[in-house]
């Protein structure tokens, strides 16, 4: 905005308008008693020091200003390049899916975003509500118009011991989610993203209160920042329309103008004209924002809201509501009414709406005098429509502007006016024609005031007033020359920033604004990105030429360019480079400092001068790139039907795409074939290839200097890329390459010098390992079943993973169901102590001890590892122990929530393939593999349909998921080993828990509990779940054994699946369900809410304040990050039935889940794992459900 306009000549009030016809007898005659005016107490008053906004036809302040004063007209007919919107249009609001509203205020650019800028990749943005990022473009530029940086920010806060900066925002539509009928538009982002982004550590929190949603957000703004919560605050709103489902509900409801006017205060109004827009205003205690010399466009005297009741509808205003609103403000901000010389008012310019707003402001007025046509009147909405969640901000906007320039903006369409309005009779004009604002009587500060009303009686009001004109930097500065900065993140977005600072020092306000205040605006009010200009100018002209030269390509005696990577820095640092850049600074060698920071070297300008050097102006804020990102329907396998009436064919329009379902697997690049002696040429190649898929990045904007961080990548990003590497080469890498080199070049270095990659498409792996890299590459076999005679005979049994859940129970039922000898693997380096932890286990299962005697009889124990070659054993002993074993137990398993596919692969895959041959080597050659039925993948993160026992290649994907996957590839290696004679069984158990009889479950020794046991604790010690529709399976470790031993030793048939998956189908909210029905008071969060108090860390410990963490509260973190909240909205499960047809008649049978929750919830509260319910279990018939899946 320009600097304040001079003064106007005092006017006389307003002329009387001519009455109405048939006015509201809504204002009394006389004033009315009004409680005494305050003044505000020190820190009330809060300062606006920065704003940046859009509005439909204007892409910035100014540009809304220039359209204000013009009076111009910014609605128009829904764009083309939204949908096509002669799909729906017609009359008859009976018809469904046709509308008669066509017509809007609309911004440009919608679906753009410089996802770059804010190191977010391409995919991420895609996913992003467009609503999070436009305002988060807009709350970076206000930082900047303010002249601060978030480190500035942070930097001045820490100073008055506060918290940086809250982020306040109304927000009302979440429309994105509609072309994915999935939640990923939720209201929290759009405030939690800027704080995430730009590292503010206040309150951060969106407001949905309809229309009064930003005005609401700037009210809760000015409060925090009264209670000192953090020392600035971003606050505002936003809104965009961008799918035809507003419409049409404005269209049935007859609620949008039937001619796209919006008539504010005139006639004819039949329903109001939506709007899009953003701003985004930078708010501090004004007595902070005077000592630290900020320039102040306002300042907020005081805010309120209140609700109105009940009324005659729950849409109908109520007056008396809004009156005491009104005069609530007025004296809160210690004014007289009759000194306020304009109301932005709400205005939407309906016929019922308009007057009982003039109506209640009359009311509050009268209270205060008795004057009449004295407040000018008027209302944004009728030029730009109704920027519903972002309305208030907007009004405020216009309000900041019209006191920058001392001017009234004129108010559309209000002749004629609505004749149920009698101006005549009330304190207001409405401001027709664009007029000067003059000052109150002895140049007393223009004083404002904004409503907002909401559809549901939610209302706020607001009370500027304009800044006294702040003192600037003492006088005595140098004259000249100063040092001009500019940098961006792109060399286009450099030239574009050299170009608008030109055009802006060429402009009548540039020239008029002091080259030293565009040096030290530029110099603390903007960060050093990697393309940098510096020159230094004595005056405009100079700045003007060097510009010039630059964006011509010449070079220029005192100005330097330079490319610094993101996140070096090449000196500054230290106490000795801080003193030589002060030498500099001193000496007036700028052309040196220039110089210097170009290169590379970090230099505080501020802390660099010993006393302000400047005041801050309104300079061009960082011009975002115009890159388009849309979220892809296909994506989520939610393509839509283009025949369909009430969906839109894109919004916006662009490329069709191909994208596959989001559960297939990724493609893996095909790499261009490179020289056989450059294994590192090819890595480079593959790495860029894989980066660009996941982060939707052009792979020719990526070079070895490209950084992970600089595109969004995070410690779950890095997994997914690591584990595809590794897959397309068939090598293991380790994780810390990643986490060492930030580069893709270094990356490559690391990787080539560790000897991970030696070459070609196998690196430098044995003929075994190319081997399995081959069978893992292809898809898995399905050989034939095989049944004999008989089962074959079992006298001994070799078990790995004896000392778990699973494998303490199978050895509990083998010494109880067979007669066989039983050798246990067991890691460790001392035998007594591997026996004591095999006791340990059996004895879970055995808590009166009666197996003591048959353990010691026929259990041995063997140290070793099957993530050891030949399972850490001498190839004598293993040959010994091979040829004495009937059947082979393989059960050992490495399981983490997080990690990388490479950390458990020497376990899960690598030690399978050592068990298997193993089992080649037994009597039988006979091999039982205990699997998962996760191994499936994200098939069942997905609205498929259930997998069965025959499912094992069904275009799943494995990206987040290593331990799926490795339960995969371990099953690929069963079942190739086939060709070698391999005899097998594979099971797929679900989630299991503890025995059905007792409960009981080895807590001592398990660690990763968080799909299980910890979910019930974390419910009752937070009084909180997650209302989730996942399938949730339940399965008891002694159901799961019993299959097992009965399928395994008493079925002749090999070389099959089963699941052992419990056949009683629950969601996890079923689940939960059941724990409140047990006797916990527990109440529901939403996936979203439940996600944002994990985040946010607001769940407590039980009688602290200490942030509560669990497995259960990482888990649901990590998950909904990398998956979204779909990931636990939508599941299928394990297809059992073939599985228990064959148990069903074996007598095995497992409990439903209702019975095994009760069960276990009893022994957590006998072993004081869980406190008491705090009430009565209720009697099993009020609990009971049905089961939503199989019969049992």
């Amino acid at each position: 905005p320009p600097s304040r306009a001079p003064d106007a000549e005092p006017a006389a009030p307003p002329g009387r308008p001519t009455a109405a016809s048939a006015p509201v007898a809504a204002s009394a005659s006389a004033a009315l008693p009004a409680r005494p005016p305050r003044e505000p107490a020190d820190g009330e008053e809060i300062a606006v020091i920065g704003m940046s906004g859009r509005y439909p036809m204007a892409a910035d302040n100014d540009a809304f200003w220039a359209n204000l004063l013009a009076g111009r007209d910014c609605v128009t007919e829904v764009p083309a390049d939204r949908w096509d919107h002669s799909r729906y249009l017609g009359d008859d609001e009976e018809t469904p899916g046709t509308t008669y509203a066509r017509w809007g205020g609309f911004i440009d650019d919608v679906d753009r975003f410089d996802a770059r800028f804010f190191n977010i990749s391409p995919h991420d943005a895609e996913l992003m509500d467009p609503q999070q990022r436009i305002f988060l473009e807009a709350s970076w530029a206000a930082l900047e118009d303010a002249g601060y940086t978030p480190d500035r920010i942070r930097r001045t806060a820490a100073g008055r011991a506060r918290k940086d900066a809250g982020v306040f925002v109304g927000v009302t539509y979440g429309e994105y989610q509609a072309y994915v009928d999935v939640p990923i538009a939720g209201y929290w982002a759009v405030a939690n993203r800027v704080s995430y982004q730009l590292g503010f550590n206040g309150p951060s929190m969106a407001v949905d209160t309809a229309c009064s949603s930003s005005l609401t957000a700037l009210h809760l703004a000015c409060e925090s920042l009264r209670r000192g919560e953090s020392a600035y605050a971003v606050a505002g709103g936003v809104n965009v329309t961008i799918h035809p489902g507003k419409y049409l509900l404005l269209g049935s409801g007859r609620w949008a103008s039937t001619d796209g006017r919006c008539r504010t205060f005139g006639a004819g109004g039949d329903g109001y004209v939506p709007g899009e827009g953003v701003v985004s205003l930078l708010l501090k205690p004004l007595a902070d924002a005077r000592r630290d010399g900020d320039r102040v466009y306002g300042v907020i005297r005081a805010t309120a809201v209140n609700q109105d009741g009940r009324t005659n509808g729950f849409t109908v205003p109520n007056p008396n509501a809004q009156a005491e609103l009104v005069h609530e403000a007025l004296v809160t901000a210690g004014i007289d009414a009759r000194s306020v010389g304009y109301v932005e008012a709400h205005g939407t310019g309906t016929a019922l709406g308009d007057p009982i707003e003039v109506s209640a402001l009359t009311r509050a007025f009268r209270r205060f005098t008795g004057d009449r046509g004295y407040c000018a009147i008027g209302s944004a909405k009728s030029g730009i429509g109704h920027l519903e969640a972002a309305a208030g901000a907007a009004g405020v906007a216009k309000v900041l502007l019209q006191l920058t320039h001392r001017t009234i903006a004129p108010s559309l369409h209000a002749d004629p006016p609505n004749p149920a309005i009698d101006f005549a009779d009330s304190p207001f004009a409405v401001a027709r024609e664009a007029r000067p604002w003059p000052a109150g009587p002895d140049g007393a500060p223009r004083l404002a005031a904004v409503s907002s009303f909401g559809a549901g009686g939610s209302n706020a009001h607001l009370i500027l007033a304009e800044a006294a004109d702040a003192d600037g930097p003492s006088a005595g500065l140098p004259a000249g020359p100063w040092l001009i900065r500019i940098s961006a993140r792109r060399p286009e977005r450099l030239a574009e920033q050299v170009a608008a600072l030109r055009a802006f020092l060429v402009s009548e306000r540039g020239a008029d604004t002091p080259l030293r205040d565009v040096a030290w605006t530029l110099a603390v009010g903007r960060e050093s990105f990697e393309h940098r200009l510096a020159l230094v100018a004595g005056s405009h002209e100079e700045a003007v030429a060097a510009l010039d030269a630059f964006a011509a390509g010449r070079p220029h005696e005192r100005s330097h360019t330079g490319e610094v990577p993101a996140h070096q820095s090449r000196g500054g640092e230290t106490a000795p480079d801080r003193d030589y850049l002060r030498a500099l600074l001193d000496q007036g060698r700028l052309t040196r400092l220039a110089e210097l920071w170009t290169q590379g070297w970090v230099v505080d300008w501020e802390a660099l001068h010993d006393t302000r050097s400047g005041s801050v102006v309104s300079l061009p804020t960082y011009p975002f790139a115009r890159d388009r990102y849309w979220i892809d329907p296909a994506t989520f396998g939610r393509a839509t039907d283009p025949t369909a009436p009430t969906v839109p064919t894109a919004v916006p329009a662009g490329p069709a795409r191909t994208t596959a379902r989001a559960v297939a697997p990724a493609p893996e690049p095909a790499p261009v074939p490179a020289p056989e002696d450059d294994p590192r040429a090819d890595l480079v190649h593959r790495v860029r290839l894989i980066f660009s898929d996941m982060t939707r990045q052009p792979v020719e904007e990526l070079h070895e200097d490209s950084d992970f961080l600089d595109f969004g990548f995070d410690s779950v990003v890095v997994v997914r890329m690591l584990n595809r590497l590794m897959k397309s080469y068939g090598v293991r890498i380790p994780a810390a390459s990643i986490e060492e080199c930030h580069t893709i070049g270094s990356f490559a270095d690391y990787v080539v010098a560790g000897g991970y990659v030696t070459g070609g498409d196998e690196g430098g792996q044995d003929e075994d390992a190319r081997a399995v890299a081959r069978i893992l590459a292809a898809p898995a076999l399905r050989p034939e079943k095989i049944t004999r005679p008989e089962p074959f005979p079992i006298e001994s049994v070799f078990v790995t993973g004896v000392t778990g859940v699973l494998g303490g129970r199978l050895l509990h039922d083998l010494l109880t169901e067979t007669s066989a000898r039983v050798t246990c693997l067991i890691r460790g380096e001392d035998e007594e102590r591997a026996r004591e932890r095999v006791r340990y286990f059996l004895g879970v299962y055995d808590e009166e001890g009666l197996l003591a005697e048959e353990c010691e009889r026929r259990v041995s124990v063997v140290l070793g590892d099957v993530g050891e070659e030949r399972m850490g054993l001498s190839t004598e002993a293993w040959e010994r122990l091979a040829a004495d074993v009937d059947v082979t137990l393989h059960a050992a398993a490495r399981t983490t929530l997080v990690s990388f596919y490479d950390a458990l692969a020497p376990v899960n895959v690598d030690g399978t393939r050592r068990v298997i041959d193993f089992a080649l080597a037994t009597r039988h050659r006979y091999l039982v593999y205990i699997s998962s039925f996760s191994a499936l993948g994200d098939w069942q993160l997905g609205a498929n349909r259930p997998f069965t026992e025959d499912d094992l290649e069904l275009g799943q994907g494995y990206d987040h998921l290593p331990y799926q996957e490795t339960k995969y590839h371990a099953e690929k290696l069963i079942r190739a080993a086939s060709e070698q004679g391999l005899m097998w069984n594979v099971f797929r158990p679900g989630n299991i828990m503890g025995a059905a009889d007792t409960g009981r479950y080895p807590f001592r020794e398990v660690t990763v509990k968080g799909v299980y046991y910890d979910l019930f604790k974390t419910a009752v010690e937070t009084g909180w779940y997650m209302e989730a529709p996942t399938h949730w399976d339940v399965s008891p470790v002694d159901y799961v054994s019993a299959a097992i031993l009965h399928l395994a030793l008493r079925r002749p048939a090999y070389r099959e699946t089963y699941h052992l998956t419990n056949p009683d189908i629950r969601s996890l909210s079923d689940v939960y369900r059941m724990v409140g029905d047990y006797g916990y008071d527990i109440r529901p969060l939403s996936v979203l809410e439940f996600h944002r108090h994990a985040a946010d860390k607001l769940f407590r410990a039980p009688g602290t304040d200490t942030p509560y963490e669990s497995q259960m509260v990482e888990m649901v973190q990590y998950g909904v990050e990398i998956w979204g909240p779909e990931h636990y909205e939508l599941s299928t499960y394990a297809d059992s039935a073939y599985t228990r047809g064959i148990l069903r008649a074996a007598g095995v049978d497992c409990p439903p889940i209702d019975e095994l929750v009760r069960r276990y919830l009893e022994h957590c509260v006998k072993i004081g794992y869980l406190p008491a319910p705090t009430r009565p279990e209720r009697a099993a018939s009020e609990v009971a459900e049905p089961s939503l899946g199989e019969d049992r």
